[in-house]
C-alpha cells in the first residue's frame, strides 16, 4: 500500500473502514466464516463492496497457515481515495490469559455506540486505555441510565451459577457470543445494573481469547469488589465448545 495513497484515503481521513481480529491456532483460524460475515456486514454499513474481499481473505488464510502456536491476526480494511478497498494485515503472538484480573466500571455516552463494533471503536479503545491506567485490563461499560452493557474489548456474559446470559450492547455483534448461544442454549436478558453483578459470575467473551472470568471490579468510587468464580473445568469446556465452531 502506497503511503501517499493511504494518507489521502477516506479510510484514514474519516475512518471509513472496519477490521476483524482473528485467533490463529497452529495455522488454523477458528470461526473464520463468522468473522467473514461480520466484516462484510460492517463494510456494507459503509457502502463498501465486501465481494472485493475474496482475494484478501485467501491472503489472510495463507498468512495464518504459516503461524505456529497461537497468534492474533488483524485484517484492517478501508475506502481508498478512488473508492476501491485498501487493506492491511498484521499479526503477533498471543499470550495466554485465562482470566481478567480486574475490570473498571465507567459510563460511556450512548451516542458513541454503533451496531458494528469495528466501524466505530474509538470510544471503546479509549475506555480500554483508561482501564489500563487504573491497573485493570478491561473496562465494563455502562449506559448513562446505569445498565451494564459490555466490556471495551469483549462481550459481557453473566450468570447465576446455573445459567448464563449474554448482554448484547448497542454496538455489539460478538462472534463468540453468537456461537456459544447457538451451541449451549443460553439466552439474552436485559442488561444488569452493576450492583447486581457481585453475586454473579461475570465473564469477558470474544473470539480472540474465548471466555475469561473477571476476578474483580473496580467501581466508579474506586471500591474493589471480588466476584465469585465459575469452576475452571466449566470454563475450559465452554472454550472447547467455542473453538470447535
Amino acid at each position: 500500500m502506497d503511503e501517499t495513497e493511504l494518507l489521502a484515503s477516506p479510510w484514514l481521513q474519516y475512518g471509513e473502514g472496519a477490521f476483524e481480529t482473528l485467533r490463529v491456532e497452529e495455522g488454523q483460524i477458528p470461526l473464520l466464516r463468522h468473522h467473514r460475515h461480520r466484516l462484510s456486514a460492517a463494510l456494507l454499513a459503509w457502502g463498501l463492496d465486501a465481494n472485493a474481499l475474496d482475494g484478501v481473505w485467501a491472503e489472510v488464510e495463507d498468512v495464518g497457515s504459516h503461524l505456529p502456536g497461537i497468534h492474533r491476526l488483524k485484517l484492517m480494511v478501508g475506502r481508498g481515495a478512488d473508492g476501491r478497498l485498501l487493506y492491511h494485515i498484521v499479526h503477533g503472538e498471543l499470550k495466554a490469559s485465562a482470566t481478567v484480573q480486574r475490570a473498571t466500571v465507567e459510563t460511556i455516552a450512548a451516542g458513541g455506540m454503533h451496531h458494528f463494533k469495528s466501524t466505530c471503536y474509538a470510544p471503546f479503545i479509549q475506555a480500554h486505555r483508561r482501564a489500563l491506567s487504573k491497573d485493570a485490563s478491561e473496562a465494563l461499560l455502562l449506559h448513562p441510565r446505569g445498565w451494564a452493557l459490555e466490556f471495551a474489548t469483549s462481550a459481557l456474559i453473566h450468570g447465576d451459577g446455573a445459567r448464563c446470559f449474554g448482554v448484547h450492547g448497542p454496538r455489539l455483534d460478538s462472534v463468540a457470543e453468537r456461537v456459544l448461544f447457538s451451541k449451549t442454549g443460553w439466552f439474552r436478558v436485559p442488561p444488569p445494573r452493576p450492583e447486581e453483578l457481585p453475586s454473579r459470575w461475570v465473564l469477558a467473551c470474544n473470539a480472540l481469547r474465548g471466555l475469561r472470568p473477571v476476578k474483580q471490579l473496580i467501581l466508579s468510587d474506586q471500591t474493589r469488589v471480588d466476584l465469585p468464580q465459575p469452576p475452571r473445568k466449566w470454563v475450559d469446556e465452554m472454550n472447547r465448545c467455542l473453538w470447535e465452531g
